[in-house]
């Protein structure tokens, strides 16, 4: 399947018997033929098996494993691109050889290039090493073979194909491919098991994909080799720049796929100078050829994860950085300076701040009371937030807003709409306020705005927007929830846990008039931060967007087309916030701060 420019992806472990060709070309057409996968990987050598031994000296076996792969050709349904392994002997030099197939043509072979003949392994007892490019025959036809890479010119989309050791050694192939263009590694392997070995072999092919900014396919055998004097566990992986996107020892799964935003390596490369400047020192010549990736008009997600940003969160390590980051910034300051002013809201983002503020203090020894706490309700303060306040603390100083609310609004003449002037009146003041309290108590404002109302530009220039240090601003809504849910399953802060669950459960409000709820305003946030993800992680179009927003959510076309849209249109339009942002940390690969990773002019126009 592709379509939107998502690929699917898989890699097999076909059933095969010991020098079996035949009966091994049935079981990977049996496999092909119900693959919904645009590629498919298959272990080394599983036309003929890996453990054959001698048998690969026999002309009339080595024939017989032409004849299987020709076979699995003309036998298959399956149109799309798939890769084998099997012995291939040209001019009476036996090699160990891959063969992709594309729209059931056969496009190359491409031969092993280091050959293991340590320990358990003997190949260069039967095989030879090829370096270079030529043409050999098969059938009265003929094929490219040696040194070889495989694009498809309309969709962007490179292959290259290694084998086993190739990605062991210490030139390793992929990396001649990836400099040649390559942008998707298959490996077909047959690496044994020892003790520890699938850990080194899980953290060699990660780390290949993020050094090589690469989508890494890696297949192994399972327990139909010969477990003569062997194991194998049948450990498939597919990994994408750096990340474990799947991997599998059950060899009841036949197939294990995955779903690939395939532009997001190219959007990855453009920016990472370190792999720009490294490909241009390594040269090797391939022959490119030509392949088609089909299109498909539905298509099925295997998983799609709608929490994108808190699944791949090390919560606890999160936290942790958070107080570092603030324990710094105190650490910078003179002792009478030491101060933290805070504004409580009985929110999630502010609730999140006084968390890192009381442990960063603990931390480093300061009194707990530098932490000045101030609560500012108006009329439109809910019952709940007061209940939340008393509970979280109760060295808290209460200010009420509403005659200072009233001054101002008289100053402007301003009618008594509850429209927005009316609400930044309200964020703006107790914002002026804390700012004041900080230059009276000697102290600084620590900022609550989190990185989704950033992107959304749900925040009040110079009210909310504004502090002296932003400690939520790397951080997304979802994920300030999921820390607050985990402080609470932890109980680090046992006496006020219960306060805590409040303000994990209640409604997202700002709480500037009456019973306001941010998301009918916004939408959801959980929506909101999985198109953020997508948007700064994958580099994901409008059109894909709307796309995976739709499949990911259960919802109409138009449903996520307002979502994306809106998205887009507040993003563009709020960049003059972002260019004053304050200080703060970032915690994941991108942040929105103008002085760091995000650099956009605010009269921009979308």
């Amino acid at each position: 399947m592709y379509k939107n420019n998502f690929i699917k992806v898989g890699v097999a472990l076909p059933k095969i018997k010991l020098a079996k060709p035949l009966l091994n070309a049935k079981e990977i057409v049996d496999i092909l033929n119900v693959s919904k996968s645009n590629i498919v990987v298959f272990p080394e050598l599983c036309i003929s098996s890996y453990s054959a031994s001698d048998f690969f000296y026999q002309i009339s076996f080595l024939e017989d494993c032409i004849n299987a792969l020709f076979y699995i050709v003309n036998n298959t349904t399956y149109k799309n691109t798939f890769v084998v392994g099997l012995p291939i002997s040209v001019d009476g030099i036996l090699y160990n050889c891959s063969c992709l197939v594309n729209n059931k043509r056969i496009k190359g072979f491409i031969p092993k290039k280091y050959l293991p003949n340590h320990v358990e392994f003997y190949e260069k007892r039967w095989f030879n090493s090829f370096s270079g490019i030529r043409t050999i025959y098969l059938k009265g036809s003929s094929y490219y073979f040696g040194d070889l890479l495989f694009k498809d010119l309309i969709n962007g989309i490179t292959i290259g194909v290694e084998i086993c050791q190739d990605l062991w050694a210490l030139n390793s192939q992929s990396d001649y491919l990836v400099a040649g263009g390559a942008n998707i590694i298959l490996n077909l392997s047959a690496s044994s098991e020892e003790v520890g070995k699938s850990v080194k072999r899980r953290n060699i092919v990660l780390e290949h994909s993020r050094r090589q900014m690469s989508l890494y396919l890696y297949a192994n055998p399972g327990s139909y080799e010969s477990s003569t004097e062997l194991i194998y566990s049948s450990q498939r992986i597919i990994a994408l720049m750096g990340n474990l996107i799947n991997e599998s020892f059950d060899e009841s799964k036949i197939e294990i796929r995955s779903d690939i935003y395939f532009p997001s390596i190219n959007y990855a490369r453009s920016k990472e100078s370190a792999y720009l400047d490294s490909i241009n020192s390594i040269k090797k010549k391939f022959k490119i050829i030509p392949i088609n990736t089909i299109s498909s008009d539905t298509y099925e997600f295997e998983r799609i994860e709608t929490l994108p940003f808190v699944t791949n969160t090390d919560l606890d390590e999160l936290f942790d950085y958070l107080v570092k980051s603030l324990n710094t910034k105190i650490n910078s300051l003179p002792l009478n300076l030491k101060n933290i002013i805070l504004g409580l809201s009985g929110g999630l983002d502010s609730t999140l701040a006084f968390l890192i503020a009381r442990k960063s203090l603990e931390s480093l020894s300061l009194d707990e009371n530098r932490l000045k706490l101030f609560f500012m309700p108006t009329v439109n303060t809910s019952l709940l937030s007061k209940e939340i306040i008393e509970g979280l603390n109760t060295n808290i100083e209460t200010i009420n807003l509403d005659e200072h609310v009233e001054e101002q609004l008289k100053l402007i003449d301003h009618e008594k709409d509850f429209d927005v002037t009316y609400e930044n009146v309200q964020a703006r003041l107790r914002t002026l306020l804390l700012m004041s309290y900080a230059n009276k108590l000697s102290g600084f404002v620590l900022g609550t705005s989190n990185l989704s109302e950033i992107a959304l530009g749900f925040m009040t220039y110079n009210g909310d927007h504004m502090s002296m240090y932003a400690i939520n601003s790397g951080v997304p809504k979802t994920v300030i929830k999921a820390l607050i849910k985990n402080v609470i399953d932890k109980k680090l802060f046992e006496n006020i846990n219960d306060s805590l669950i409040k303000v994990h459960e209640r409604t997202i409000t700002p709480e500037l008039t009456l019973e306001q709820d941010s998301e009918k305003v916004i939408g959801s946030y959980v929506v909101n931060d999985f198109i953020l993800y997508n948007y700064f992680v994958f580099g994901m179009r409008e059109d894909d967007l709307v796309f995976y927003v739709l499949n990911a959510f259960n919802l109409e076309y138009h449903e996520a087309k307002l979502y994306v849209s809106r998205f887009f249109k507040r993003f563009y339009t709020s960049q003059y916030k972002r260019s004053t942002l304050p200080e703060g940390p970032k915690v994941f690969s991108f942040s929105l701060s103008p002085r760091t990773t995000y650099r956009l002019p605010s009269d921009i126009e979308k």
